[in-house]
């Protein structure tokens, strides 16, 4: 569409097999009518699913009035797929967004910087499933985040104090990250998390507050299929307090990562990081990544390109995984 709301027709640009170039603010404004009937639908049918993980009806409101006007705040999307490629190399497909200026997003992406100090590195991730870096200034964001955070904060909590109070320890706890982090994920060692700490005493302060202790059990129950288990009295390591969540399933058969209908995640403060590990071999893994965090085996080093965030993903091995949880045979050749 021209800048008048008319279709018009042009030459392709560059090498690409096909690109589709949209505004989304414009086309929210020309089909304004159907938007309004589907935000409607949204809100029926999301407030009953959003409403059994604790929300409520204001909750989804919020909820779904913020997802139909975040495209208003996109000026423009350009999808790009290139006219050729080698088999077995890797194909460039580029996704550009344009925010609008004054915008929420374009205020958020005008604050997303890295941080000098580089993103901390797991070892030993080469082959896992999926790997995630991002290195982003959290101070920068923050006060944009905080209000979504503080609603997200309370899920499975119908109370107005205790999701005020899981507002509150969310506050501290999201303070005291510095936004540089690493994650890697696969089925034989489960998942591995490192966070940078820009101020470790307010995580510790975050995770050792009993509204932080009931909003991690409220939030793994939201479903209400699972009985939540929060421990952070019962394991240490090298004098290092460790949280334990153990998650039980009502059915093993929906939990593919549990083992025996049982799921255990560990998460610490340690040195000038927090670190996770969750699934298989969890309880080895956090002491594993406790002892490297004091020992001052943790390096740090900028994503390539200066990216904000890199992911990584073995297609291969991830439709092999979901292939098998459903039950079917999976060609990857």
């Amino acid at each position: 569409l021209d800048d008048g709301g008319k279709i018009i027709v042009r030459g392709a640009a560059g090498d690409a097999w096909m690109r589709i170039d949209a505004h989304p603010a414009q086309l929210m404004e020309i089909f304004g009518a159907q938007v309004a009937q589907g935000q409607q639908m949204a809100q029926m049918m999301g407030g009953m699913a959003l409403g059994q993980a604790g929300f409520g009806f204001e909750d989804v409101d919020t909820i779904v009035t913020a997802a139909f006007s975040f495209p208003k705040q996109i000026e423009a999307l350009v999808v790009s797929i290139p006219t050729e490629y080698e088999p077995g190399e890797a194909m460039d497909v580029t996704v550009d967004l344009d925010p609008k200026a004054g915008t929420w997003f374009g205020n958020l992406v005008t604050n997303l910087q890295p941080l000098a100090s580089g993103v901390p590195q797991l070892g030993n991730t080469g082959s896992a499933m999926v790997r995630m870096g991002a290195n982003v200034d959290m101070g920068k964001i923050l006060p944009q985040l905080l209000p979504m955070m503080g609603l997200f904060a309370g899920i499975g909590q119908t109370d107005k104090e205790a999701k005020a109070a899981a507002a509150r320890v969310m506050k501290t706890y999201y303070e005291g990250l510095s936004g540089a982090m690493s994650m890697a994920f696969d089925m034989d060692s489960g998942a591995q998390i490192v966070m940078g700490a820009s101020d470790p005493a307010k995580l510790k302060t975050a995770m050792a507050d009993p509204a932080y202790i009931q909003m991690t059990k409220a939030s793994s129950e939201a479903s209400g299929m699972v009985e939540a288990i929060v421990d952070t009295e019962s394991m240490t390591h090298r004098d290092v307090s460790v949280m334990r969540t153990e998650v039980i399933y009502d059915d093993p058969d929906m939990a593919p990562f549990a083992e025996d209908g049982k799921m255990e995640t560990y998460a610490a403060v340690a040195g000038n990081f927090i670190v996770m590990s969750m699934m298989g071999g969890a309880k080895a893994g956090i002491q594993a990544m406790i002892d490297d965090a004091l020992d001052g085996r943790i390096e740090r080093s900028q994503l390539a390109g200066g990216a904000l965030m890199v992911i990584n993903v073995d297609i291969r091995s991830l439709i092999e995984f979901m292939a098998a949880q459903g039950g079917m045979p999976a060609d990857t050749d």
